[in-house]
Order: C-alpha cells, then sequence, then structure tokens
C-alpha cells in the first residue's frame, strides 16, 4: 500500500522568511514632506521597482500609502531589484520612526522574501 504524501494543514510551516535588508531609508528628506513622520506609520509599506531611475538601474522606490518617501539604500537595491523582477514575494516591513532624529535616520524597516514550500 501507498502511503499519500502528507501535507501540513498550517500554512505557516510551509512558509521561510529570509531578511534581505535592515536599515534606513534613503533619500527620505527629499521626498518626504515636514513632519510626516505619525503619517508614515499609520501605512504599510510597499516597494516599486524604478529601473528608469537615472541614478541607480537597480532602485526600489519605497512608499508608504500613495506617497513616495524614499529608496532602498543603492548598497543593497541590487540583490533585491533582481528578485523583485523574478517576481519573488518580498514585503517591507516598518519597524521604527524616528521623529526627532537627522533626516538619513528616521525611517528605519526590514524587507523580507517568503518563499512557499509545498
Amino acid at each position: 500500500m501507498v502511503k499519500p504524501k502528507s501535507y501540513s494543514h498550517d500554512l505557516l510551516d510551509n512558509v521561510e522568511k529570509e531578511l534581505l535588508f535592515e536599515g534606513y531609508l534613503s533619500g527620505y528628506r527629499h521626498y518626504a514632506e515636514w513632519d510626516q513622520e505619525w503619517e508614515i506609520m499609520r501605512h504599510p509599506l510597499k516597494l516599486v521597482r524604478h529601473s528608469t531611475n537615472p541614478f541607480d538601474q537597480h532602485a526600489i522606490a519605497v512608499f508608504a500609502d500613495s506617497k513616495m518617501i524614499g529608496y532602498v539604500p543603492k548598497s543593497s537595491s541590487e540583490k533585491i531589484s533582481i528578485l523583485i523582477d523574478k517576481g519573488a514575494s518580498i514585503y517591507a516591513e516598518l519597524v521604527d520612526v524616528f521623529p526627532n532624529a537627522e533626516t538619513q535616520k528616521k525611517v528605519f524597516f526590514r524587507i523580507w522574501n517568503y518563499k512557499v514550500t509545498l
């Protein structure tokens, strides 16, 4: 008798999470409006490829709701952009906002790659 393959009934058992980036948002001072930090905290972050960016062909813009607030730092954008372009499940997680910090250290976030195995 052949035993059927068993599957987990808990979907989370089939999800692997890989940390791709942890750090501060780049360009915040150029894109965010004055005193916008509290508004950012109310919305999930979204990542959008910006391949036509003249400064970084691997650029990834970061949005809070429909407002662009900066970029993934250039030092990390190539690896993440390749995964996004391949259709990977990439998600940004807002960790903290520091309203009184210098402008380049106001928004701390993580980027995760979620892999589902069945």
